[in-house]
């Protein structure tokens, strides 16, 4: 019966850790998210802006530091808003069920692996959209300057296997108290 309060009692420090990092994820990808949309809108106006003694200018300088061309550098920026902007939400929402999975005082109710899985699909959602907009926009920009781009797209898949995690938690901790109401019974 101990061995289970402590339990009960780890699961709950944890989201309330998980909550405290949602809210800093949630202020961390406005930041972001608003760094890229000023990076984006300032790079077309500063392109040909001449920065250097050796009239080199924003973009030649900006590419040379980057070691990437000017195409990718617009794609990354445009990738980083578009996860940004998604995380945005997903922190929101993440806040919200660690909030309600310390009210209810463990992570391993039916309610708490749907959420769970809503926020799943949120965050795989999210970074699925962002490789979509950002490969349709990166193929346009490729189209138009003939400058190839290279982006690396992968992103964590942390989501699914707590998802998987929370279902077979739901279901130990089911089976644990039917085994427990049959005791009873019997005794």
């Amino acid at each position: 019966m101990e061995n289970k309060k402590s339990f009960a009692h780890a699961t709950v420090v944890f989201s309330k850790i998980a909550k405290i990092v949602s809210i800093i994820v949630f202020w961390c990808s406005i930041v972001g998210a608003a760094g890229c949309a000023i990076g984006l809108i300032s790079m077309a106006p500063l392109a040909n802006v001449v920065v250097e003694e050796g009239g080199m200018t924003f973009r030649e300088l900006v590419t040379v530091k980057a070691s990437q061309n000017w195409s990718t550098i617009i794609m990354e920026m445009v990738y980083g808003m578009l996860l940004c902007g998604g995380a945005i939400v997903g922190a929101y929402f993440s806040k919200k069920h660690f909030t309600k999975e310390i009210e209810r005082g463990t992570a391993f109710t039916h309610e708490g692996g749907k959420e769970l899985m809503i926020l799943g699909a949120i965050h795989a959602g999210n970074w699925t959209v962002a490789v979509t907009l950002a490969s349709i926009t990166g193929a346009l920009v490729e189209f138009l300057t003939g400058e190839a781009i290279s982006i690396n797209w992968a992103s964590g898949s942390i989501w699914i296997e707590a998802i998987v995690l929370v279902i077979l938690g739901v279901y130990f901790r089911a089976a644990a108290e039917k085994l427990e109401t049959k005791k009873d019974i019997v005794e």
